[in-house]
């Protein structure tokens, strides 16, 4: 491949921002199934004050410190059900994980191609996880979370394989690694949406995640290409050249010395942005995580 463009740098870099959205959905349960903190409703009940568990006490005789929707755990009374009634669906989120992980890596090498299946993926996650805020109870919620973990299976090795073929030798390492930045930067935004959603329902923190994602999937869809590698090897050359072609007339766009100037002031205002973002998680979010959590 000859010298990669700027267009292409920048349509790698915005297909591995898929990461971002995976990261969420993958630690999201973090926050959403939090074991929440309770109290005695009355000091002198010693009975209830030496006790480390609600489960063996009188219903009247504790309440929940947060409002009980802020965690799956108190809303469905989960808290004394079992470990394997809690844990079901993360047990379901891996398990779509693994089913979707053989079926649509197939269809990624086969039929489909690396941006359809990654498309298809991010819709299943998001669409899929915005569902989850509508659940009624845990056995849907489970269900939700099957499909969630059976979609977003291709994100991570799509994504990686569609940017890393858009690009010669020379940017490939460099874009690779770019995608467990995003990875990493949208884990981190966890605590800070969590905070926020801290006295509201965990519904929200899905919200907050998957419209987002259904978004950028919409995008993706329109400003992705499929990987010329991909449509060489089966065969399809004239497309290939086609979208090459692309790329090149792009090229043009956006080494003009204006344009670079742009690019290097957007870039200036986003560092500085994500600087103070990255200060303020540091500073609070895990104190917030760690009262909500005690």
């Amino acid at each position: 491949m000859s010298q990669s463009s700027s267009a292409q740098i920048l349509q790698s870099l915005f297909v591995a921002f898929a990461w971002a959205f995976d990261a969420q959905q993958i630690f999201i349960t973090i926050f959403t199934e939090a074991d929440p903190a309770w109290h005695c409703l009355k000091c002198t009940d010693r009975t209830c004050n030496a006790a480390s568990s609600p489960c063996s006490l009188h219903p009247s005789s504790w309440v929940w410190t947060s409002p009980s929707d802020t965690s799956t755990i108190s809303e469905w009374d989960l808290n004394c059900s079992g470990k394997a009634l809690s844990s079901l669906p993360t047990s379901a989120f891996f398990m779509g994980c693994l089913i979707g992980g053989f079926m649509l890596s197939t269809l990624a090498d086969s039929v489909l191609g690396r941006k359809k299946v990654l498309v298809l993926s991010c819709l299943i996650m998001s669409v899929a996880g915005a569902l989850t805020a509508l659940s009624p109870n845990i056995w849907v919620y489970s269900v939700l979370r099957f499909v969630s973990g059976f979609g977003r299976s291709a994100v991570t090795t799509c994504s990686l394989v569609l940017c890393t073929e858009a690009v010669d030798d020379k940017w490939r390492h460099r874009l690779s690694m770019s995608a467990f930045l995003f990875f990493t930067l949208g884990f981190l935004s966890l605590p800070s949406l969590a905070y926020i959603c801290r006295r509201s329902s965990w519904r929200l923190l899905y919200l907050f995640t998957c419209i987002p994602a259904l978004c950028y999937t919409i995008l993706l869809n329109f400003i992705a290409k499929e990987s010329t590698r991909w449509l060489s090897v089966n065969e399809n050359t004239d497309k290939a050249k086609q979208f090459c072609q692309v790329f090149s007339s792009m090229k043009k766009l956006v080494t003009t010395r204006s344009t670079l100037w742009k690019l290097v002031s957007i870039m200036i205002v986003g560092y500085g942005i994500d600087r103070d973002g990255i200060l303020w998680y540091a500073s609070f979010g895990w104190e917030s995580r760690a009262e909500s959590l005690s």
